[in-house]
């Protein structure tokens, strides 16, 4: 599936859907209210979650809308029965990796920001 090619559709049509969202304090959760907050759209949370991966998982067995990011489609497995949308009042997230480049970096962490670049670029 080409995700990166996704039309956006507005948060608004889904505002009957059953949503999963992660538990409060996790960056994804505050996103996904942001969303629903300015669309002016009450969300139906049937369940909220610790984990990205179980929300995925749990969608694509039929439990409800859940907000994944386009690596979770990278790195895991899903069939033609999981509909993807890109939601249109979703914006820009924030990532950031900190690190002092004055000391020693050790080659895992010099490894990790290279891919945390690639990941996101």
């Amino acid at each position: 599936k080409q995700i990166d090619r996704l039309i956006p559709v507005s948060i608004e049509n889904f505002a009957d859907e059953k949503f999963i969202l992660l538990k409060p304090g996790n960056s994804m959760y505050e996103h996904a209210i942001r969303i629903f907050k300015e669309s002016g759209v009450t969300p139906h949370i049937g369940l909220s979650l610790d984990q990205l991966s179980t929300s995925f998982f749990l969608c694509s067995q039929g439990g409800g809308c859940a907000f994944v990011t386009d690596t979770v489609f990278k790195y895991h497995k899903f069939d033609n029965s999981i509909l993807l949308y890109n939601i249109a009042e979703s914006g820009v997230r924030t990532f950031g990796v900190a690190y002092k480049k004055e000391q020693y970096t050790s080659n895992v962490i010099k490894e990790f920001v290279r891919i945390a670049k690639e990941c996101i670029a």
